[in-house]
């Protein structure tokens, strides 16, 4: 009880730094809840006094759903969010000045693995020397492999950016997983680490962006290590925030 105490207090603080910032737009990188979908509405109403316009994506805990039933689950997770005054770029890109945002939850290919791979591993079934040690496999129902999945969303989103770019003149691109293998942090020498990897992201993702000289700005989440590097036109930042400490960034772009 003391620790979820602290925990709360914690995360009101969070909230209270949110607001001295006076942002104008709040971004959300998705994994705001998983199982927990109930407390989804809750949960979003704290972050309206953050600031006047609020947008997020998808995270894979987004698709998780006891019955694995994923996208009848989103479903009911898109018309909360709605309704909680959030946009869910993940339905619809938005345009704020000379500024677009474009976005959708992403997903991995596995591209983001280090070879060789162990006998027994399969990315597939998120086996790691036959056992289940990546959640989505317990919670995730796609209908279509995760290659599959991955490409869709890329497709979606590079639809996005190309309808976005004549109308301005930065675009940011969101996603939950990141698109760059420097975004990963490396434990050598553990092949467990190095095997969850490949649900990180997707190479495909990154080389997409920056085929847009429009997109300056990559915002992602899902890795917990804070990592902010630039690519080529962009720069791609994660915050960093694990499940119990947040971490937020802020961006000033003109």
């Amino acid at each position: 009880l003391l620790d979820s105490v602290k925990l709360e207090n914690d995360f009101f603080h969070f909230l209270e730094l949110l607001k001295t910032e006076k942002a104008d737009m709040l971004v959300i990188a998705g994994d705001v809840v998983g199982l927990g979908w109930t407390r989804l509405e809750e949960c979003l109403e704290l972050f309206r006094p953050v600031a006047p316009l609020r947008i997020m994506v998808f995270g894979n805990h987004e698709h998780w759903a006891a019955d694995k039933n994923t996208f009848n689950h989103l479903k009911r997770l898109e018309k909360t969010i709605e309704d909680s005054g959030v946009v869910l770029l993940d339905k619809k890109p938005i345009k704020l000045g000379k500024v677009g945002f474009v976005g959708n939850c992403g997903w991995y290919d596995y591209s983001f693995a280090e070879k060789p791979i162990l006998p027994g591993t399969v990315f597939e079934k998120k086996e790691f020397l036959g056992r289940v040690v990546w959640n989505d496999a317990n919670f995730v129902g796609l209908n279509r492999s995760d290659l599959e999945y991955t490409n869709e969303l890329i497709d979606k989103l590079e639809k996005d950016i190309k309808g976005m770019e004549r109308h301005v003149e930065t675009i940011v691109a969101v996603t939950h997983h990141p698109g760059f293998r420097e975004m990963l942090t490396d434990k050598p020498g553990d092949r467990l680490w190095a095997f969850t990897n490949a649900f990180m992201g997707s190479k495909k993702l990154g080389e997409m962006l920056l085929k847009h000289p429009k997109v300056n700005y990559h915002i992602c989440g899902h890795s917990h290590h804070p990592c902010r590097i630039r690519k080529g036109q962009l720069e791609a930042i994660n915050p960093g925030s694990t499940y119990t400490k947040k971490r937020y960034t802020t961006l000033e772009i003109k």
